[in-house]
């Protein structure tokens, strides 16, 4: 609640009850005395080093974009995309997801927009592991946030050298059909299965043009249950 409320600027006035309306719960409650909570008060949730930290708060105060889409932020998005700058249209239908918490972007809650010159580190940090592009996805959507992020993961996965090498060898093998049979029921294939109450055994041979004949006879249970064991 306090990470949603950070960005907003807003004034609490008291009403009297009589004066509402609809009168609500929160409303009506009256709390016990206990420790007061401070509204500017930082909620860190998202694991970053400090000299990482110290890099995204200094590209988005020097970077034109990245500046401008903060201040953006902060001052209120306008009513129409068109007035919105070209490079920060790209954020537009993100815009309700945007907050700024202790010089950081955020797109939600958790996840960290992250500025261009640092988004090959972060990349490269994602994709560490040399994972396929949708768990290395996965990774990324519960931590950054770019537009086009998934693409540039797609590209980044594509383009690895050590998952180039090892995909070979992780290739699935070819078919291998089985041989053709020179004599009728050669190949024979049984299976038991159940219909409308009564247990049938399905007897099935391969011919010299591949085609498949069978038979079914109806089994006793006791068979088909010494079958099974």
């Amino acid at each position: 609640m306090l990470l949603r409320l950070q960005g907003y600027n807003f004034t609490l006035k008291y009403r009297p009850g009589k004066e509402m309306l609809l009168a609500d719960a929160l409303s009506r409650y009256n709390p016990c005395p206990g420790k007061t909570v401070n509204m500017d008060t930082a909620i860190h949730i998202t694991n970053l080093s400090e000299e990482r930290k110290a890099n995204f708060q200094n590209e988005i105060s020097t970077n034109p974009e990245m500046k401008a889409l903060a201040e953006m932020i902060i001052d209120g998005w306008p009513e129409d995309i068109k007035e919105v700058p070209k490079p920060l249209r790209q954020y537009w239908q993100h815009r309700e997801c945007l907050s700024i918490e202790d010089g950081l972007i955020l797109f939600g809650e958790s996840r960290l927009v992250v500025p261009p010159g640092q988004r090959t580190q972060v990349l490269n940090c994602l994709h560490k592991s040399h994972q396929g592009i949708n768990k290395t996805t996965l990774l990324a959507k519960n931590n950054i946030f770019w537009p086009g992020y998934t693409k540039a993961i797609e590209e980044m996965v594509k383009q690895c050298e050590t998952c180039m090498r090892f995909q070979a060898k992780n290739a699935p093998l070819p078919l291998e059909p089985t041989p053709v049979p020179s004599r009728p029921w050669q190949f024979i294939a049984t299976d038991i299965f159940t219909l409308d109450g009564t247990d049938y055994l399905a007897l099935a041979t391969s011919t010299q043009r591949c085609t498949l004949s069978g038979s079914t006879q109806a089994v006793k249970r006791p068979l088909q249950r010494q079958l099974l064991s």
